[in-house]
């Protein structure tokens, strides 16, 4: 039975209690280098999950010092969202958040991605779309694959073209 206001996906996230599914290694790496970002610290990790050798796991009341990568947990993407934002507004650092089964036409979204009168996206925001669907891991075991899109938002104040003149990826586990 789908309950109202809630996806088939967040159902059967939640039937399984599960709201923090791993990104695995290749998607991390692959997307980092195709948008030419270097992130330090994982916002949204636990031990074993982290794509960076620094990881925070209460990110939502820190500073996000260092740029960053974050796929959110499930129920908590627009909290998420919000905070990258407002990070990156106060500490400008580059970051790049991977959203699931995102609804875009959500209010939230659109008032923090994209610009007051819709036809493009705020200052220092990009939006790709991930071409195929990424089958998520729990403790390292692909599981979950969202029945939606995937999007990576980035947040960056140089765009993707300047981005990539001098871009060397640097491994973020070291």
């Amino acid at each position: 039975m789908v309950q109202e206001g809630m996806s088939i996906h967040a159902q059967a996230q939640r039937s399984r209690g599960k709201d923090d599914w791993e990104t695995p290694r290749e998607v991390f790496d692959t997307v980092c280098k195709l948008y030419c970002l270097n992130p330090k610290v994982d916002v949204a990790a636990s031990f074993g999950n982290n794509k960076c050798g620094k990881f925070f796991t209460k990110s939502l009341d820190m500073k996000w010092s260092y740029p960053w990568f974050c796929n959110p947990p499930f129920n908590l993407k627009e909290e998420f969202v919000r905070k990258a934002d407002e990070e990156f507004r106060r500490a400008g650092h580059d970051g790049i958040m991977l959203l699931p089964n995102i609804i875009t036409e959500r209010e939230w979204f659109h008032d923090i991605v994209l610009n007051s009168d819709g036809t493009g996206f705020n200052s220092g925001i990009e939006v790709y779309f991930h071409k195929k669907r990424i089958r998520f891991l729990d403790d390292g075991v692909e599981g979950c694959q969202p029945v939606s899109g995937t999007i990576w938002i980035i947040w960056s104040k140089r765009p993707l073209k300047e981005r990539k003149k001098n871009y060397i990826w640097e491994n973020p586990m070291l």
